[in-house]
C-alpha cells in the first residue's frame, strides 16, 4: 500500500491561543460554525468553569495521542486502549493535528490522518462518556471536504475514536464510523456563515422529524449533558485527594 503524501495549506496554526492564520488573514474554526448554526443552545444552561473543566480532559488526552505518534510513550488508560484499536483496526497513522482549511474563511486541525483496515480516514479523539453523532457528522464531514480541497482527494472513511473517562483504571475504546454528510449541505452551511446569515436549516434535522428522531436527540443531548457535570466531579476528586 503506497502511503499518500499530504499537502501542506500554509496556515499557521497558533496552539495557545487556537487562532488560524493564512496570509495574514485570521480564519475561523469550525467549531464556531456548528456551534452558531446546528447547536446554537448546546451549552446554555452549562456553566464556563464547567465547560473549561471537561476540555481540559479532552486536552490532555489528545496531547498524549498526539506524542504516542510521535515516539513518546504513555501509560495512561486511554492511550493503553488506543494501542489496542491500532492493533485491532490495522491503523496506520499518517499525520497528527494535521492543518486544513477552505482558503477563504475556516480552518481547523485533523486529530488524525491514518489508514484504517487499508482505507484513507479522518479520526477525531472524544473523550466524552457519550459521543454526540449528529455534532460529529457536521464536524467530520467539514474536515473531509477541506482535506480534499487541500489534497485533491478524498477520504474513504471518518471516525470517532470514542475514549471515555476509565473505570477501575480500564479505558473501554471504541472506534466508531461516522457516516458523512453530502458535500450540497456542507457548501450550503458555508455559504450561510460567508454571508453573515443569522439562522441555517438544518437537513439533517428535516430528515428525521419523526418521534423516535427528536426523542433520539434529546436523549443524546442530555447524556452528553450529564456527561461533562460527571468529568468536572471525577476531576475535583482528584484535586482533593
Amino acid at each position: 500500500m503506497k502511503q499518500i503524501m499530504l499537502n501542506g495549506c500554509g496556515v499557521v496554526f497558533d496552539a495557545e491561543h487556537h487562532t488560524y492564520t493564512l496570509d495574514g488573514k485570521e480564519l475561523s474554526g469550525i467549531t464556531s460554525i456548528i456551534s452558531k448554526y446546528i447547536f446554537p443552545d448546546m451549552y446554555s444552561n452549562v456553566s464556563e468553569s464547567v465547560l473549561e473543566t471537561a476540555r481540559q480532559r479532552g486536552s490532555v488526552v489528545h496531547s498524549e495521542l498526539e506524542m504516542e505518534f510521535n515516539g513518546i510513550p504513555s501509560d495512561s488508560p486511554e492511550v493503553i486502549a488506543y494501542r489496542a484499536l491500532v492493533k485491532q483496526h490495522k491503523i496506520k497513522q499518517i499525520a497528527a493535528e494535521y492543518v486544513v482549511t477552505d482558503y477563504n474563511s475556516i480552518a481547523t486541525c485533523i486529530d488524525n490522518v491514518a489508514y484504517v483496515n487499508g482505507e484513507l480516514a479522518l479520526l477525531d479523539y472524544k473523550t466524552t462518556s457519550v459521543l454526540n453523532i449528529e455534532y460529529l457528522r457536521w464536524q467530520l464531514s467539514l474536515e473531509s471536504l477541506m482535506f480534499t480541497m487541500v489534497n485533491q482527494c478524498s477520504v474513504a472513511k471518518a471516525y470517532a475514536v470514542h475514549l471515555p473517562k476509565p473505570k477501575d483504571g480500564v479505558c473501554e475504546a471504541k472506534l466508531v464510523e461516522i457516516e458523512l454528510i453530502p458535500c450540497n449541505h456542507l457548501m450550503a452551511l458555508l455559504d450561510a456563515y460567508n454571508s453573515g446569515a443569522e439562522t441555517f436549516v438544518n437537513p439533517l434535522r428535516n430528515m428525521g422529524d419523526d418521534f423516535e428522531s427528536i426523542l433520539e436527540q434529546y436523549k443524546q443531548a442530555e447524556a452528553y449533558l450529564l456527561d461533562i457535570k460527571e468529568t468536572v466531579e471525577y476531576y475535583e476528586n482528584i484535586q482533593a485527594e
